[in-house]
């Protein structure tokens, strides 16, 4: 059933989170310029996919808190 596996998507989606903020926070403490290697359009991209996948994960939470159990 789909609520077996909830728990393993919500897992794998804050697996997802911290890798994306991680890859976020070193972009971010590079230097900027024209020879840095991640350009203010990555570290924009980084934060939506931040903040997309931090609202999956909640989406998930909520479903798994009020899905009924039969």
């Amino acid at each position: 059933m789909v609520l077996d596996i909830l728990p393993v998507l919500i897992v794998i989606v804050l697996i997802a989170i911290v890798a994306v903020l991680v890859t976020g926070v070193v972009a971010m403490g590079s230097p900027e310029g024209p020879d840095s290697r991640f350009p203010p359009q990555f570290r924009n991209i980084m934060m939506r996919w931040r903040v997309g996948l931090q609202v999956l994960a909640v989406a998930l939470v909520c479903i798994l808190i009020f899905a009924p159990i039969y």
